[in-house]
């Protein structure tokens, strides 16, 4: 059955108990992506050129090679979501090329200044990278990711694969870079009893005008247990208002929860 005669069918059953924990998961998700997207994007430009915020810790002059590069968060290499950020980041790998490479980031006290709490991940692994023109390209798989302390498996997406484009803009400052974010999952644990979960993110966009909240894009969860689904859809708002729409209502986000 199609995804799309699958969702058709189960709209035709009532829904389950409300949205908040099932978006919350999504906005942690997002967030996860954007420092991994922001911060492993920061290291392929680094080991090329003279980069912001990177340092190169070994370098690659043959490959393929190990190499390693240390980031800095600050004002000036914002997070793609929340905006000036703080914490350091080592991004250590294998370059097949100075525009491809698999790579490991481990974070340490990431955090958004405008931000309460800090990003949920502490480590992903396998996260393969490669520019093409003025687009890096990112994929990292959920279940190579380490939740910090205080977060489950689900709060990184433990389930699902996540497509990561940053556009350069061809220039070497990060704060003008803007992000694209795709993700899917064809099932997995759902976590409260759940027995299926699907997630779609299509083409959720994050630009330097706005850290608030991703300006275009959609995202749609079903999950199943037993009979009942619960079915989330949320689309994003054109305006930097730190909102979206949720099954058709105005919802506050919260990445950093």
């Amino acid at each position: 059955m199609s995804r799309v005669l699958a969702v058709s069918a189960l709209t035709a059953v009532l829904f389950a108990c409300g949205p908040d924990q099932t978006v919350q998961e999504l906005e942690v998700g997002m967030a996860t992506a954007s420092a991994i997207g922001r911060t492993t994007s920061l290291a392929l430009e680094g080991m090329k050129a003279t980069t912001p915020c990177a340092t190169v810790t070994k370098a690659c002059t043959t490959f393929p090679c190990d190499g390693a590069v240390s980031i800095s968060l600050s004002a000036g290499c914002p997070l793609f979501i929340g905006g000036e950020a703080s914490g350091s980041v080592t991004v250590s790998g294998q370059w097949t090329s100075l525009d491809e490479a698999s790579l490991t980031s481990e974070l340490t006290d990431v955090k958004a200044t405008a931000a309460q709490n800090g990003v949920a991940v502490a480590k992903v692994t396998t996260v393969r990278v490669q520019r093409q023109g003025n687009e890096v390209s990112i994929r990292y798989t959920g279940s190579n990711a380490t939740a910090r302390g205080g977060f489950g498996a689900s709060s990184v997406a433990a389930a699902n694969t996540w497509d990561i484009v940053v556009d350069t803009k061809g220039t070497t400052d990060p704060a003008d870079d803007d992000v694209t974010i795709d993700a899917s999952s064809a099932g997995g644990s759902a976590g409260l009893g759940a027995t299926a979960k699907v997630v779609n993110l299509n083409n959720v966009k994050v630009t330097s005008a706005c850290r608030l909240n991703p300006v275009a894009g959609t995202a749609d969860v079903v999950e199943v247990s037993g009979v009942i689904p619960k079915i989330v859809e949320v689309e994003f708002h054109a305006t930097c208002d730190g909102k979206a729409e949720v099954n058709g209502s105005p919802h506050q986000l919260n990445f950093f929860p």
